[in-house]
């Protein structure tokens, strides 16, 4: 699933759900690691996760969820 459609599939639910209001946020973090010691690398590592925000209104009432799915 695309990132987009990942955070249109938790706006449709949390409206189907009751909410009055629903908005989200996804996004893709990829992050490199070095470790060195002096002039030397020790070790090289790299992965990525998948972050999800959504903030529901439900009459005056707020809600804020965060989600993050490491790969």
């Amino acid at each position: 699933m695309s990132l987009g459609g990942l955070a249109e599939l938790a706006i449709k639910k949390a409206l189907a759900s009751g909410a009055s209001e629903a908005e989200a946020y996804v996004r893709k973090v990829s992050i490199t690691s070095v470790r060195s010691v002096g002039t030397r690398i020790e070790s090289v590592s790299s992965g990525s996760r998948i972050e999800l925000g959504l903030r529901v209104a439900v009459g005056k009432r707020v809600a804020i969820y965060g989600a993050v799915v490491y790969d």
